[in-house]
């Protein structure tokens, strides 16, 4: 299935004209309620920032949540940017971050050749006419099926079909979600054996 199918698909099930562009509107609003979710193995990227005696670099396309930040194999701790304020100063040695908007700042400039490994989870890549299809649309079509019916169903009013849909879209992310875990942590678990 490709983004043309799939807004043909909840426009046939809202009985809607197909040059109506509601259908689009419902399957963003489905990415949206997905990208709050979802943090799985599969969404989990990896990029460096080069230093460049800066104190503040923009963060890569799409970044959802951030999971480890390190400058040169070091941990960074996390602040919120109140606090980052009060640890700012000439001379300070880099150790923590913040994040804003998207942008990612830290207490201390970075010098060049220094580098800063980011560990984050990638948004969903949102649908379009240009990019017809992401790994979430070929992987798990169904996830984006029942979530844009589901928020066709909640503009229409229609709130007994809206509860059958909210439910197939919540089983379907949860076996997403499941089926990382299992392959995250699949095998046997430690054990501690005797010398």
């Amino acid at each position: 299935m490709n983004y043309s199918e799939l807004q043909s698909l909840v426009a046939e099930y809202i009985d809607q004209n197909p040059s109506d562009t509601r259908a689009t509107t419902f399957i963003k609003m489905c990415e949206a309620a997905v990208n709050k979710r979802l943090r799985t193995e599969g969404t989990e990227s990896f990029d460096q920032i080069a230093g460049t005696g800066a104190s503040t670099y923009d963060l890569p396309e799409h970044v959802g949540s951030l999971r480890l930040v390190a400058s040169n194999g070091i941990p960074l701790g996390y602040m919120t940017p109140s606090q980052l304020l009060l640890e700012t100063y000439n001379g300070a040695s880099l150790c923590y971050y913040t994040r804003s908007a998207f942008t990612i700042k830290l207490n201390a400039a970075l010098a060049s050749p220094a580098v800063i490994d980011l560990t984050y989870h990638l948004m969903v890549p949102n649908l379009s006419n240009t990019a017809t299809e992401n790994w979430l649309l070929t992987d798990w079509e169904d996830i984006y099926v029942n979530g844009s019916i589901y928020e066709a169903c909640m503009f229409h009013k229609d709130y007994e079909a809206s509860s059958l849909w909210k439910t197939r879209f919540e089983e379907s992310l949860e076996t997403l979600i499941t089926a990382d875990v299992c392959d995250r942590w699949s095998g046997s678990p430690n054990q501690i054996r005797g010398a």
